[in-house]
């Protein structure tokens, strides 16, 4: 996601490490922290390195039934961005998945019934939670051309025209017209704004003069057009920097050019500090600014 700006990092959890876990054929998966990603590299796959995507489905194997599940193969070129290459799978891409659909180990010989898929090899993904080695769960990837999508619905979605990123438990509104972080915040279904506003200081220094800035200066650095909109995650960039929105928890990280903030009549603009931070609202109290004032002077920076 290009978010040229400085847009608030929040997680709200680590990332789950995909790892063989030995167990006995058809143990239970058992998960606590459900709502977490879980994301393969393309080189883990080499078996099928150069298949088309689009023949490529995960299965998890639940009470003796397979079960498709969400998932989605994002493609990362040569240069570590994340874009839409050539719908082939190399080493540089990624599977994604939830954790909360995992399910149980299969013995070897009991697959899916697609007779198509049965002249490919299959790959056994097993997932252990770095928090708790005893939790664990598998998936399976097959590959076959007679397969298609049968789950329904994403976890997250892009709302380009509202400019909103709808999860399952948020929604996150932004306004680049006015400011390039956070606009509002609804959670749990409740369609109510959490956030007063999200707001960006700067600090610095034109030769000799204090300047300050707010981020009502960066207007126009809040491209929120996403490189990648799947049924498990929205977001994009690079293997170095990405910006992903999940299920329960998004991560937003932006960037701005400083030569853009240098006033035209400023040979030298020197930055002093930079403070990120977020106003909530207080749901007992009246909406600012207060009745009868239309511009506020004395809110707080």
């Amino acid at each position: 996601m290009r978010l040229k700006s400085l847009s608030p990092v929040i997680v709200l959890s680590a990332l789950l490490a995909w790892v063989p876990v030995p167990a006995a054929h058809g143990q239970d998966a058992a998960w606590t922290r459900t709502r977490e990603p879980v994301v393969v590299a393309g080189d883990a796959l080499a078996a099928f390195d150069g298949a088309p995507l689009d023949d490529l489905f995960v299965y998890a194997y639940r009470a003796g039934t397979w079960e498709q599940i969400p998932f989605q193969f994002d493609e990362v070129d040569a240069t570590g961005t994340y874009t839409v290459e050539n719908g082939l799978l190399d080493a540089n891409d990624e599977l994604v998945f939830m954790a909360l659909d995992l399910g149980t180990q299969a013995v070897p010989w009991v697959w899916i019934p697609d007779t198509a898929s049965h002249a490919n090899p299959r790959y056994q993904i097993a997932v252990s939670d770095p928090l708790d080695a005893g939790q664990h769960g598998w998936v399976y990837v097959y590959r076959s051309a007679d397969l298609a999508p049968t789950f329904i619905g994403d976890y997250v979605d892009w709302d380009a025209v509202a400019h909103r990123l709808v999860g399952t438990t948020y929604v996150v509104g932004f306004d680049p017209a006015v400011h390039p972080g956070i606009e509002t915040l609804e959670l749990n279904g409740a369609a109510v704004d959490l956030l007063d506003r999200s707001k960006i200081r700067i600090g610095a220094t034109c030769i000799f003069l204090p300047v300050k800035l707010t981020e009502e200066d960066l207007v126009g650095m809040a491209a929120m057009d996403p490189d990648i909109d799947g049924p498990v995650r929205v977001g994009g960039g690079d293997l170095d920097g990405s910006s992903w929105a999940y299920h329960s928890f998004f991560q937003l990280r932006g960037a701005f050019d400083l030569d853009d903030l240098q006033p035209d009549l400023c040979p030298s603009l020197t930055i002093d500090s930079i403070r990120l931070s977020i106003d909530w609202l207080d749901q007992r109290r009246p909406a600012w600014p207060p009745p009868g004032i239309t511009t506020p002077t004395s809110r707080p920076a």
